[in-house]
């Protein structure tokens, strides 16, 4: 194993999370970081996902690991700086996606805002048309278009601020030590 991923051998630890992100749009990741417990270097992200997918697919498993561990303070030193690494970069995640969730329901807002201000000058300039031309009897079917035009706009108006709320969620999904030989 370890030269495939070319690690010093030792106990390495690790911590996996699930990260939902919902907004105007949705974005469901599984993220991984990797320690090891002795000098408690943290592998750098795609090492990270590297190894635990390696690991996954071909370690061996190892039943009561925890009495092959004689000190088991560092592991936990060191699952600890995982698990807070892996903390914070949903924060920052997690802030990145609100800033990005807000620009794109600005831009559909103001898409949906311009397209009813372009199809209500249609109308209104219909019904103008109509007035000076003495058809009358087209006049309530055209402001009739005109108000759905104005109640389609508040309908997208509430459905982009619903989106406007993002809900997060970071959920465990495991931990545990990986021996490399």
């Amino acid at each position: 194993e370890s030269d495939r991923c070319d690690l010093k051998p030792g106990l390495y630890v690790y911590a996996a999370q699930l990260w939902s992100l919902i907004g105007l749009k949705t974005e469901t990741k599984i993220v991984y970081k990797v320690a090891h417990s002795q000098d408690k270097e943290m592998l750098p992200d795609d090492i990270s996902e590297a190894l635990i997918t390696q690991v996954s697919r071909e370690g061996k498993s190892k039943p009561n690991a925890i009495n092959l561990i004689k000190n088991i303070t560092p592991v936990m030193t060191a699952y600890s700086q995982c698990d807070r690494y892996l903390e914070e970069s949903f924060d920052r995640a997690a802030s990145e996606f609100e800033t990005e969730n807000n620009n794109r329901c600005d831009i559909q807002q103001q898409s949906a805002q311009d397209y009813a201000n372009r199809r209500k000058q249609e109308l209104e300039e219909r019904i103008a048309k109509f007035k000076a031309e003495n058809h009358l009897q087209m006049i309530p079917a055209t402001e009739g278009l005109l108000n759905k035009v104005n109640r389609e706009l508040e309908i997208k108006k509430r459905a982009i601020a619903a989106k406007r709320e993002v809900n997060l969620d970071l959920v465990q999904l495991a931990a545990g030590i990986i021996f490399v030989k």
